[in-house]
């Protein structure tokens, strides 16, 4: 009830001001200098706990990108090709796109696919994490994000998932259930901790975190 009564008087004082005809430059030459209340939309998601307060959830982080329109695409570079260190990318794009993923043929040849985007759906990809944890058995997908060419900007939003628990004791590697005499491990153990680190120590155009735990 409190909410729908605050809906109520904010309509009110809206429509109040709108019949002094005084509009945004009255409110400036008035010497206003912060937003009304009124002109403050309230968030219809406060009420939706995605956590509890003040805690973060291990694990997982978001990132949201905004690509403007580029004047001269031919001449800028995207985001270079890379894979990303965690377990999966869960990405949400616009329908102007622009990411590309590496195809590797059975003859061995590489080249560049459009990672076109279908309404409603999401993009999921294999990070390097997933890959020595399966023991190869999933590839780290290698991908770029090119320049901008359309008429309007591009919005993406991306959600990283890692292990959430990265105490000293905490070990990685490949999982026990699939190595076996026939598929002995590829990769050492290692902390959360050292695997950050020796991400952060590299380009971000490398797989050079896979060569670094290799056995």
């Amino acid at each position: 009830m409190a909410s729908s009564a605050a809906a109520t008087d904010r309509a009110a004082l809206v429509k109040e001001f709108d019949e002094t005809h005084a509009g945004v430059r009255g409110l400036v030459e008035s010497g206003v200098s912060a937003v009304p209340e009124i002109f403050r939309h309230p968030d219809p998601y406060a009420s939706i706990p995605f956590a509890p307060h003040g805690v973060s959830i291990p694990g997982k982080s978001m990132i949201c990108h905004y690509y403007p329109v580029c004047p001269e695409p031919e001449r800028t570079m995207g985001i270079v090709p890379h894979t990303d260190p965690g377990v999966l990318t869960v990405l949400a794009q616009d329908a102007v796109g622009g990411l590309q993923v590496k195809h590797t043929a059975e003859d061995g040849g590489s080249y560049w696919v459009d990672a076109k985007p279908v309404p409603g759906a999401l993009l999921i990809n294999v990070g390097d994490l997933l890959q020595i944890m399966s023991n190869d058995r999933y590839k780290s997908v290698e991908h770029r994000v090119i320049m901008n060419s359309h008429e309007e900007a591009r919005v993406s939003g991306v959600v990283f998932f890692t292990p959430g628990k990265r105490g000293a004791l905490d070990f990685y590697g490949p999982l026990p259930g699939l190595i076996s005499s026939e598929n002995p491990p590829k990769y050492r153990s290692f902390t959360m901790s050292e695997f950050l680190g020796a991400f952060f120590k590299q380009d971000l155009a490398s797989k050079a975190i896979i060569e670094h735990f290799k056995i």
